[in-house]
């Protein structure tokens, strides 16, 4: 039950499906088979909740009631349809079987996240995925009892997905984000001293708004094609029961990120200088105004946005090799070498961590741009020289923006490796006892491994070290 919405079940699920089969048998040797498959779902979700939250947390006194306890204030749950259709044809001619399986899937869901699973209306995320694949794979392989087993065959699938996925920072939100800028820019704030007098600069920009919407569109279409033979050589060197097998899978695959990605908001600056007198024995604010307006309030428009494409292919070559030695029917011993292989992608959550980024850095050149004007037009020994130039160096220098290398960012490469086997099976006592032994051994490279984004706003796939 969650506590923040009138303790409502968040873990209803509704889903219904159907499955049609239809064999039909022309001849002898040939045999068509056809599978649709249907299933809807719609699921709550999720039963997170808060475990702890350090007391420097701006949302700590807010929050720590809630520890132990589950209650966030967005709605969640997952909503999917799904199909999937197959046809597999298969003949037996007299020393081969050639088979023919072409499948085709649709997928259309939806994922509601409130991603920060607490009462406060921090943000929110929708993923909405639509995906169409079809594949085809062309097999032929000889048939069983043969000194010589052998498999030959291509395959190839394609993939369309489509994905939506916008951040939306909500109230409490951007009340964190604009404190937070605001109170790292005032820490660095100077001080100005005037003869007898001393003025702290407060600096305050505010992005306007209720929410804060950060859009994303994506298309991750996949090509992946791949030709292959495996051959079994049984009773190798005249020897009953000894057998080796080796084969080799070619693969080629194509990716692609066709991203869509910004957003548009105004934000307001103004910087005001708090004065004190600093004269022994005198009252600091006696007769003096409470503050004094440096740069007047000013509105800004801002817009960011990504589009693009980018495109990378991969040629992997899949080896494997085995030896095996059977006693008799039931006990034998073998070892496996073989090599596998994880394709790359994209991740597109990252958008929102480089919008975030952008928003920065535009904000901090409207605010640099303004400050420097509003300065250079002070008076003369207003502020000394030093400080003005501490002042200008600063603005500048929280206005750099970086440059975004979308391909290093958001790519994470195939993960590969090699595996190694080696067992039994025994079969002992008449039957009465059946017993597998095996060791393995895997040298990885480039593993893939969820982690979450440097923000701390979502997760990412990234290759290990």
């Amino acid at each position: 039950k969650n506590e923040a919405r009138n303790n409502e079940r968040i873990d209803k699920s509704d889903e219904f499906g159907g499955r049609f089969r239809f064999i039909y048998l022309p001849t002898d040797n040939l045999k068509m088979d056809i599978t649709l498959n249907y299933e809807y779902a719609d699921q709550g979700g999720y039963p997170y909740q808060l475990v702890s939250i350090p007391q420097d947390d701006p949302f700590y006194n807010d929050l720590k009631g809630d520890i132990g306890r589950l209650a966030y204030n967005n709605e969640c749950g997952y909503k999917r349809n799904l199909l999937n259709g197959g046809l597999n044809i298969e003949h037996q001619a007299e020393n081969f079987i050639l088979s023919s399986v072409t499948g085709f899937q649709w997928l259309d869901d939806q994922m509601n996240l409130d991603q920060d699973f607490t009462r406060k209306d921090i943000y929110t995320m929708m993923q909405k995925q639509n995906s169409k694949t079809i594949s085809q794979e062309f097999v032929i392989k000889s048939k069983p009892g043969r000194n010589w087993q052998w498999t030959t065959g291509v395959s190839g699938f394609y993939q369309w997905l489509d994905t939506e996925a916008p951040v939306t920072f909500r109230a409490d939100g951007l009340s964190w984000l604009n404190d937070m800028a605001n109170a790292n820019a005032n820490k660095y704030m100077p001080e100005i001293s005037m003869g007898p007098m001393s003025m702290k600069l407060i600096f305050s920009d505010i992005i306007n708004g209720e929410i804060l919407e950060v859009p994303g569109s994506f298309k991750t279409p996949i090509l992946n094609t791949a030709i292959f033979h495996q051959s079994t050589f049984n009773n190798l060197f005249g020897i009953d029961g000894l057998s080796f097998t080796a084969g080799l899978r070619m693969d080629y695959e194509n990716l692609k990120l066709n991203y869509n990605s910004g957003c548009e908001y105004t934000h307001t600056y103004s910087l005001t200088g708090k004065p004190q007198l600093n004269m022994p024995g005198k009252n600091g604010r006696a007769g003096m105004p409470n503050s004094i307006s440096m740069v007047p309030e000013t509105t800004f428009n801002q817009k960011t946005d990504y589009n693009g494409e980018l495109s990378h292919e991969y040629i992997q070559l899949l080896p494997k090799f085995a030896v095996q030695y059977d006693f008799n029917r039931n006990n034998n011993i073998y070892a496996t070498v073989s090599k596998g292989y994880r394709s790359g992608g994209y991740n597109i959550q990252m958008f929102s961590d480089i919008l975030q980024n952008d928003i920065r850095s535009n904000n901090m050149s409207d605010v640099a741009q303004t400050t420097i004007a509003a300065l250079d037009k002070m008076p003369p020994g207003v502020v000394d020289e030093a400080t003005l130039d501490k002042i200008i160096g600063m603005m500048n220098g929280m206005a750099q923006k970086t440059e975004v290398n979308i391909k290093n960012t958001t790519l994470y490469k195939p993960e590969s490796s090699w595996n190694f086997e080696f067992g039994s099976h025994m079969t002992m006592f008449d039957g009465r006892l059946q017993t597998d032994v095996a060791a393995f051994y895997m040298n990885t490279h480039d593993q893939q491994i969820s982690q979450f984004a440097q923000s701390g706003l979502g997760r990412i796939t990234v290759n290990a070290g």
